[in-house]
């Protein structure tokens, strides 16, 4: 993959793996996704990537119910969701998956 290297990148893995939510945002067509899905591949298997717009995954996401949660995301240790803002209350679910999935690690 003809991949650039991006600054922002850097700043992202340093706040990896801290129990913390990291929101990535900005203009259409600049490679937030592309640069996700290389964090991903570089931190290994144990990893996920969920686009949020697919009608399956969306719905899916839509449950509040931690066993669900966590029979989709597993042990991941990076849990990419893209378009997350497209999940109805996606503030509430976020808020929810950490405090209900956290408890499983």
């Amino acid at each position: 993959m003809n991949y650039i290297q991006r600054e922002i990148s850097k700043s992202i893995e340093k706040w990896l793996f801290k129990g913390k939510i990291i929101i990535l945002q900005g203009a259409r067509q600049v490679g937030k996704t592309t640069l996700v899905k290389d964090l991903i591949i570089k931190f290994g298997k144990n990893n996920k990537y969920y686009n949020c717009e697919e009608i399956a995954i969306n719905q899916q996401l839509q449950t509040q119910n931690p066993d669900n949660l966590k029979n989709i995301f597993g042990d991941s240790k990076i849990i990419v969701l893209d378009e997350a803002h497209k999940i109805r209350n996606s503030g509430l679910f976020l808020k929810y998956f950490m405090t209900n999935i956290r408890t499983y690690k």
